[in-house]
């Protein structure tokens, strides 16, 4: 019996994902090369930049899973574009309304603040001809490491 080896060309992280994928002859009639290479990537773990409130950024490896980007985020998923580059901020949607703590200001191209992201969130590349997310590269890590390594506090204004 013949077999199609398909090889994923990344590096196992912590989930331990296997490198090597199997399928039988029986089940080469009709396959569909761009689904599988969709489902790997959403399958391999992706390096991502973790922001929480309070604490600097640190790389971390998560599974390219809707339930593991919801888990980082503590609920239901916002993707941002706030960067000039294919990256995407990763956020919960519901953050301000639940009233987790603010973590990390927006600014326009003149320092302006106009959006302060609540709760934890992760940054992670999105290249504009895919619809998956993927790893940062080692210079986007760099980049927004940089970006965001001050810890940030807000003081509510009182009116009186």
């Amino acid at each position: 019996m013949k077999t199609l080896c398909l090889q994923a060309r990344s590096k196992s992280g912590p989930e331990q994902i296997p490198d090597i994928y199997y399928i039988p002859e029986t089940s080469w009639h009709g396959i569909d090369c761009a689904g599988w290479l969709s489902y790997f990537r959403r399958n391999t773990p992706m390096k991502v930049l973790l922001i929480e409130p309070g604490k600097p950024p640190k790389p971390a490896i998560i599974p390219q899973t809707l339930a593991a980007m919801q888990k980082a985020v503590g609920g239901l998923i916002q993707a941002v574009y706030p960067f000039d580059d294919p990256v995407a901020l990763i956020c919960n949607e519901a953050a301000k309304l639940e009233g987790l703590p603010l973590n990390r200001a927006l600014r326009d191209e003149d320092g302006n603040i106009y959006d302060i992201i609540a709760g934890t969130f992760f940054l992670c590349g999105a290249p504009p001809d895919s619809e998956d997310f993927t790893s940062l590269t080692d210079e986007q890590l760099t980049h927004y490491t940089n970006r965001f390594r001050f810890i940030e506090f807000y003081i509510p204004e009182v009116h009186t």
